[in-house]
């Protein structure tokens, strides 16, 4: 199968109990298990509550390890600093490509479509769910220099790697995109279950 279907058998198939049982309390950002959902905190920043109008029809948002090529789209890698910048880039576009998780979360809280390219399974785990595009599998980008050669038992070959990623086909990505859905008005949601777990936490902290 596919890299999608591989990463879908292996989250089914998770089990949470044997790492946090012992815990007081335990909050996880995946969906689905049974420990509260609390979502990346990220979702607390004032960012959020800027309004912002889509000025593209599609932005590309990539891990900086996995990046996607697709043609002359207005284009980020998630190793910027500044998470303003990134959050008025996420929010420039109609819909967001992406293979960053972050990228993905962000996105969804800003009500934008999001088409995720996953590397592992937390992509397929967020409370609001993604268009996922069938990657078949991520490739190593390299290239081979071989400036010359002496004879077939003695050949130089030089092998340089570039950028140091790894790339994937993005063929008919446009018909995944018109499956994707946004989801307005969500962000007070994420931030509530944000807010009760500190107050859990604090409880706890506090309990004499």
């Amino acid at each position: 199968g596919n890299l999608v279907q591989r990463l879908e058998t292996n989250r089914d198939g998770f089990e949470y109990d044997p790492y946090l049982s012992a815990f007081d309390l335990a909050g996880i950002r995946d969906q689905g298990f049974n420990y509260p959902w609390v979502p990346c905190a990220s979702c607390m920043h004032p960012t959020f509550d800027q309004p912002r109008e889509p000025r593209h029809e599609v932005v590309v948002f990539s891990h900086r390890k996995f990046k996607l090529k697709l043609g002359n789209l207005p284009c980020m890698s998630h190793d910027t600093q500044s998470l303003e910048e990134v959050i008025d880039f996420l929010g420039s576009g109609k819909t967001i490509i992406t293979s960053s998780y972050h990228g993905a979360y962000w996105g969804t809280l800003l009500g934008r479509r999001v088409v995720a390219f996953p590397f592992s399974t937390k992509f397929l785990t967020l409370k609001h769910g993604l268009a996922i595009y069938p990657v078949q599998r991520w490739q190593y980008s390299r290239f081979k220099f071989r400036p010359f050669k002496q004879g077939l038992l003695n050949r130089i070959n030089l092998e340089f790697t570039y950028g140091n990623h790894y790339t994937c086909r993005t063929r008919n990505w446009q018909d995944i995109a018109a499956q994707s859905q946004g989801y307005p008005g969500i962000l007070q949601q994420y931030r509530s279950a944000n807010t009760q777990f500190y107050d859990q936490a604090m409880a706890l902290l506090l309990k004499d």
